[in-house]
């Protein structure tokens, strides 16, 4: 392969398969050279040809598959817009009866359609012979700790792991300020029992995980549903005015990556949602259960990493990583 001088050698090698990937010579789905075959092929390093992918997949044209090395990625003629954020006049809603709910719980054990409905990463994905060789290995060394209760707050280990972890979220929190619950649904049932009471009014993002709309129907609670989008996240200005219009218990939002539209609100909103939350003495309860899912760059900061006055309740979970 002739080397160019101005043009890096693992530049060179990813632009001629881009040139093919573009050329219709290699189609989605197909497998591509391994690292060792094409560093053969073109008499050059392993590294380079690691630069070489890497750089292919910075672009979005090829993907690794844990075992199997690398492929093209599908590519869409026809980029999808941003959905828009609605139009529609907020008001209060009673939620009971939200029955729609058991419809949703049926198509997702549907095997003939795709679950939309729930964000659950795909068991191809996750690492499972290490988690099991993990869980056996903890069984085996400790096994009245693996199969005890552990009281309220939870195990101080895990809370003091949490407390390390809460360092890539922005914020510097104690063990004594993590709860562990099953999960994030019960971390936001808990959030919201602490805030309000049957009757009350939350603002809540729309459209909203149904889970959740289900959660504050069981709780006997009214909604104000606000409008959000993929680039702003929840209408700032509309949530102002339902501020001023309603008697509001506690606001309600998914800030990073919310189910179903995927938004990322961006930092100047999510301060001024919360100094708006502070002027209301509204508490905020920030469900960032998405939050270690970027998709690209670094890991976006919590509301609660901006909370100066202890109004942020944060939920989370691993149940999506």
């Amino acid at each position: 392969m002739a080397q160019e001088v101005a043009t890096p050698l693992y530049q060179q090698i990813a632009e001629r398969m881009e040139s093919m990937i573009e050329a219709g010579s290699l189609r989605a789905g197909d497998r591509i050279p391994s690292v060792r075959q094409l560093s053969i092929q073109h008499h050059v390093s392993v590294p380079t040809v690691m630069q070489a992918y890497t750089l292919l997949e910075n672009r979005s044209l090829i993907e690794a598959r844990p075992k199997s090395g690398f492929y093209v990625r599908p590519r869409f003629a026809n980029a999808l817009r941003a959905p828009e954020a609605g139009k529609y006049k907020s008001t209060v809603t009673c939620l009971s009866g939200f029955a729609s709910c058991l419809s949703i719980a049926d198509d997702m054990i549907d095997p003939s359609l795709v679950p939309f409905g729930a964000a659950a990463p795909g068991a191809e994905l996750l690492p499972l012979d290490k988690l099991s060789r993990l869980t056996a290995s903890i069984v085996r060394r400790s096994p009245a700790a693996a199969m005890k209760y552990d009281p309220s707050p939870g195990s101080f280990a895990l809370r003091k792991q949490l407390s390390r972890r809460s360092l890539d979220w922005g914020c510097s929190l104690s063990p004594d300020d993590f709860v562990v619950t099953i999960g994030a649904s019960e971390a936001l049932h808990l959030a919201l029992l602490a805030t309000t009471k049957p009757g009350d009014t939350v603002i809540v993002e729309s459209p909203a995980y149904y889970g959740t709309l289900n959660l504050m129907a069981q709780l006997k609670l009214r909604v104000v549903a606000i409008p959000a989008c993929s680039a702003d996240g929840i209408d700032i200005g509309a949530v102002g005015k339902a501020l001023g219009r309603h008697r509001v218990s506690a606001i309600l939002v998914v800030p990073s990556y919310s189910n179903p539209i995927g938004g990322l609100m961006p930092e100047a909103n999510r301060l001024a949602l919360l100094q708006l939350a502070e002027v209301h003495n509204v508490p905020v309860i920030e469900d960032d259960i998405y939050g270690d899912l970027p998709h690209d760059g670094p890991r976006p900061r919590c509301m609660k990493a901006m909370d100066d006055n202890d109004n942020v309740i944060l939920c989370g979970s691993f149940s999506k990583t």
